[in-house]
């Protein structure tokens, strides 16, 4: 298989199964998310706060914005970070077309000696990265899981979102 094929096959397995658990999950998220949010609002009525929360859940922007600062920076960190995304992909699709030739390259900028050492790092960064990557992934996935068997035993209403939450914010070790 020609390896364009290859790597074009990846990244369409890769959405095409970000696109499916996005199909598969979006309705029951939105439909139990809508009715945690309700319930919020209902919490935060008897607690006093009701009227900002529900001001701020209509408008967001109204309420949010002037809290925030600058609303230029928060458009540029938006688009700069849609950017970024965009570029790691780009750059990671041709790096994996060109990996056959990375030795080369390597030795025209370092040199022989020293390319060799440099490969070596590489291809130890690409397999603890990668194997960081899978294993964040994993753990996302399992916390998610285990979140809602656990909201589901204990009846609690809510569960997906709550479990969806819980596996996203996993990625951020001292927030999840």
């Amino acid at each position: 298989m020609p390896r364009i094929l290859a790597v074009l096959l990846n990244y369409l397995a890769f959405f095409g199964l970000l696109i499916l658990a996005i199909f598969l999950l979006a309705g029951p998220i939105v439909q139990q998310g809508g009715l945690l949010l309700q319930q919020i609002i209902r919490l935060a009525e008897t607690a006093g706060v009701g009227d900002w929360l529900l001001a701020t859940a209509q408008d967001p922007f109204k309420n949010i914005l002037p809290f925030s600062g600058n609303i230029f920076r928060i458009t540029q960190t938006i688009f700069g970070n849609l950017i970024q995304v965009f570029s790691v992909l780009v750059i990671s699709f041709y790096l994996i077309l060109d990996r056959k030739k990375l030795p080369g390259r390597l030795e025209q900028f370092f040199g022989k000696k020293k390319s060799r050492k440099v490969e070596v790092i590489i291809r130890r960064a690409e397999r603890e990265v990668g194997r960081w990557l899978w294993g964040q992934l994993l753990l996302m996935a399992i916390v998610a899981g285990l979140t809602y068997l656990a909201l589901l035993l204990l009846h609690l209403p809510y569960a997906l979102p709550l479990a969806f939450l819980a596996g996203l914010l996993e990625i951020l070790p001292n927030i999840g």
